[in-house]
């Protein structure tokens, strides 16, 4: 047989005898994730993989409330099987064991294991789990590439938590200010409590309750508008989640423009730092809010791809904004750019074409049209670069 892995498993004495189903939780063509009674306790059964008509399970012991948090989404499928009895069984289609195993959970590579922290619904995001119905009110949880699962530097945590905490401040900090307009910004910080859950460390997920104000140790007690300051905090959260979403859907889809991360600077500023990249130590971070009202909180994913991309695009958001007149010198059809030469000061800047709808209208460009451009720009000692944002060309316009 060739299964991936392949642990030491004996024929004679096996405590498994069959292993058939008894609540399928996650179906796939044939049963994925189920529970069995085929022995004196019940068990949880993970089909890890399948060579002809031999399937390879890992089986742990499971209870009834394991099962019903399993099917509720609020215990992630790696804790379920997480067990101190852990078993490996081959098993036929018909679900009699042929070999077995027992072991302990961490002699499991985690490449056959499920991904820790997802529920039967990946979708739903990574499950925040305290042993109690816990509903964090905003939830970081940042993700190291598989060659660096399993150790955390402390300096990356320290720097990692320090920013996050920057990134909560900027959030929630002007909303709570506007709120209180009569309390100095020292008080109000010193004031500005964000209680916070014990981080999980199986990558680094943090969760925080709602920012709220506490002047117990002030020596006045200033009077607040407490339902300005819940409505605020509420509005700010809204605004944060809406932005993000907005933001790292047009990455994900490669559809992100300079214009659209404008449109959300004061969020991207705020988590800019929390941010991945394909250079850092975490590769991917889901940001969870809270559910409301039985509706299933709200997950927003950036994986490192989409984080270089978002990470470009706001330092050109960031650039000044500039438009020039001029007549076009050289296009290089091979890196869709162009040079224009100003008409103001007869210097020369490189336009650069990053959306797809502007590289095929550069194609269509030659030397010695006059054009308008305007962009982020950027000076340089030689030749000034510009990112074509909007092109006035042969009396056509066209956008990024």
């Amino acid at each position: 047989m060739a299964f991936a892995w392949q642990p030491p498993l004996h024929t004679s004495g096996n405590l498994l005898k069959t292993l058939v189903p008894d609540d399928v939780l996650y179906f796939f063509d044939t049963p994925m994730l189920f529970t069995s009674k085929s022995v004196e306790f019940p068990v949880l059964c993970y089909k890890v993989d399948e060579d002809r008509s031999i399937s390879q399970y890992i089986v742990a012991q499971t209870n009834k409330s394991t099962v019903e948090k399993l099917k509720a989404g609020a215990m992630a499928v790696s804790s379920a099987l997480s067990q101190p009895w852990v078993c490996v069984a081959e098993a036929t289609s018909d679900y009699k064991v042929t070999r077995s195993a027992g072991m302990s959970f961490d002699e499991i590579p985690e490449i056959v294991l499920p991904m820790p922290g997802y529920g039967l619904d990946t979708t739903a995001g990574v499950i925040f789990e305290t042993g109690t119905t816990e509903n964090p009110f905003l939830t970081f949880n940042f993700t190291a590439s598989d060659s660096e699962k399993g150790t955390l530097p402390f300096g990356i945590f320290k720097s990692k938590v320090d920013e996050l905490y920057k990134s909560i401040l900027k959030i929630f900090e002007p909303a709570l200010r506007m709120a209180t307009p009569d309390i100095s910004e020292g008080i109000l910080r010193r004031a500005l409590t964000v209680p916070t859950y014990e981080p999980a460390f199986g990558s680094l997920l943090i969760a925080i309750e709602k920012p709220r104000l506490d002047f117990s140790r002030a020596r006045i007690r200033p009077r607040v508008n407490e339902r300005a300051v819940e409505r605020n905090v509420e509005a700010a959260y809204e605004g944060f989640l809406n932005s993000a979403n907005a933001v790292a859907s047009a990455a994900g889809a490669e559809e992100l423009t300079t214009g659209l991360v404008r449109d959300h600077m004061g969020m991207l500023d705020a988590v800019a730092p929390l941010i991945p990249t394909t250079k850092s130590f975490f590769q991917r971070v889901e940001i969870s809010g809270h559910e409301v009202k039985g509706k299933r909180a709200r997950m927003i994913q950036i994986d490192a791809k989409s984080g270089d991309l978002i990470k470009e695009f706001y330092e050109l958001a960031s650039l000044d904004q500039r438009t020039i007149d001029g007549t076009i010198v050289e296009v290089s059809d091979r890196s869709k750019t162009f040079i224009v030469r100003d008409y103001e000061w007869n210097r020369e800047t490189t336009c650069i074409a990053y959306s797809e709808r502007m590289r095929d209208r550069v194609a269509t460009l030659s030397n010695g049209m006059e054009v308008t451009v305007q962009g982020a720009f950027h000076h340089r000692p030689r030749r000034d670069k510009l990112w074509i944002d909007r092109l006035v060309a042969e009396k056509f316009t066209t956008v990024a």
